[in-house]
């Protein structure tokens, strides 16, 4: 009799585990991006690069399917001038679950943004449009950290750093509003 319960048991929760949708879902994946004679944030306009660089990209969508966050970070990269030959390092990485400074649309549409500037992503604009809120979230997290520099002399080029935060409270009154950028050009 109790070899009969647990058999029971066990095909009831293995019914329940396939046939119930998962309710929220984390999705991970490279983004790759190739430039050639390519103007990059604070560099003089006759200064061109060319190179590539690979972001890891994780999005989370919640239990309705909509989007909920976004991580990135630069996982690899190859940075070189085109005149001189030095080369340059890039990091960047960042958390974003406000979409306050529109960065849910900046990576859903890399293409676009950065055509004009010699640089293409390996992935179709419009990716993330399908798990886009109807209603954005009013409250939430923006954080990134980015900067480049010469890698044999180590002198930076440029820094740009964010930190957003607005949170409200039950009654939708802001209790919390940090809002900082910062951004210079060595």
């Amino acid at each position: 009799m109790k070899t009969l319960k647990f058999c029971t048991l066990v095909f009831i929760a293995g019914f329940l585990m396939t046939t119930n949708p998962v309710s929220a879902q984390t999705f991970e994946f490279n983004l790759h991006a190739v430039c050639t004679n390519a103007w990059l944030y604070c560099f003089e306009q006759s200064n061109t690069v060319s190179g590539d660089w690979t972001y890891h990209f994780t999005y989370h969508l919640n239990k309705n399917g909509e989007l909920e966050w976004i991580h990135w970070n630069v996982l690899n990269y190859n940075l070189v001038n085109d005149a001189t030959g030095e080369e340059y390092i890039l990091k960047d990485t960042g958390h974003d679950n406000s979409n306050y400074l529109d960065t849910w649309q900046m990576f859903n549409n890399l293409n676009a943004l950065n055509e004009e500037f010699g640089i293409v992503y390996d992935q179709t604009d419009g990716f993330m449009t399908p798990f886009l809120p109807t209603v954005m979230p009013d409250e939430g997290t923006n954080i990134d950290g980015f900067f480049i520099k010469e890698k044999k002399s180590g002198r930076l080029i440029a820094v740009l750093k964010t930190v957003i935060q607005l949170h409200k409270n039950s009654k939708g009154e802001i209790t919390a509003e940090v809002d900082k950028f910062w951004t210079e050009c060595y």
